[in-house]
C-alpha cells in the first residue's frame, strides 16, 4: 500500500477512535462534542484533496489518453492492412473464375488502395496468354464488375 494511503488512513481512524471518546466522555446529549468531532472527522477524510496534484493528475490523463489512442491506430492500421488482403484475395478469386470462364490461364494480382473509409481494388496485374479478344472481354468484365479502369489493367506473358 503507498505511503499517503497508508497515513490517510490511519488519520481516518484516529479521528473516528478521537471522536468516539471525546463523545462518550462528553455525553451523547453534548452537541458540541459530537459536531467538533464529525468535523475533524471531515477534514481528515478531505485531507487527500488539499494534496491533489493537478499538474500531475493532467499529465497522467495526458498520457493515458496518448498510449490509448496509440494502440487504437495501430489496431486501426492492422484492420485497414487485414481488410486490404481480403478485398485483393476475393477480386482476385473473382478475375480467375472470370479467366477460367473465357478460357484463359492466367496468373492475377490484385492491388487495392486506401478510400475514405474502406480500401478498393485499383489496379490489376495479370501474367498469361490471351488472345486479343479474350484480353478485351477480361478488361471489359473487370472494368464492369470491380470498376477497375481498363488502363489499370496491365498483361505480362510469363
Amino acid at each position: 500500500m503507498s505511503g499517503w494511503l497508508r497515513d490517510w488512513l490511519l488519520g481516518l481512524m484516529s479521528a473516528a477512535l478521537l471522536g468516539a471518546i471525546v463523545t462518550g466522555a462528553a455525553g451523547e446529549d453534548s452537541r458540541a462534542a459530537r459536531l467538533s468531532s464529525a468535523l475533524a472527522l471531515l477534514l481528515v477524510l478531505c485531507s487527500p484533496l488539499v494534496r491533489f496534484d493537478l499538474d500531475e493528475t493532467a499529465q497522467l490523463l495526458s498520457r493515458s489518453r496518448m498510449q490509448a489512442q496509440m494502440a487504437q491506430t495501430g489496431i486501426e492500421v492492422k484492420n485497414r492492412e487485414l481488410l486490404s488482403r481480403i478485398i485483393s484475395e476475393q477480386a482476385q478469386t473473382y478475375i480467375l473464375d472470370k479467366a477460367e470462364e473465357l478460357g484463359v490461364t492466367v496468373a492475377v494480382t490484385v492491388q487495392t488502395q486506401q478510400g475514405e473509409t474502406y480500401p478498393y481494388p485499383a489496379a490489376v496485374q495479370l501474367t498469361g496468354y490471351a488472345t486479343a479478344a479474350q484480353r478485351g472481354q477480361l478488361n471489359r468484365w473487370i472494368a464492369e464488375q470491380l470498376a477497375i479502369a481498363e488502363e489499370h489493367v496491365t498483361w505480362t506473358e510469363p
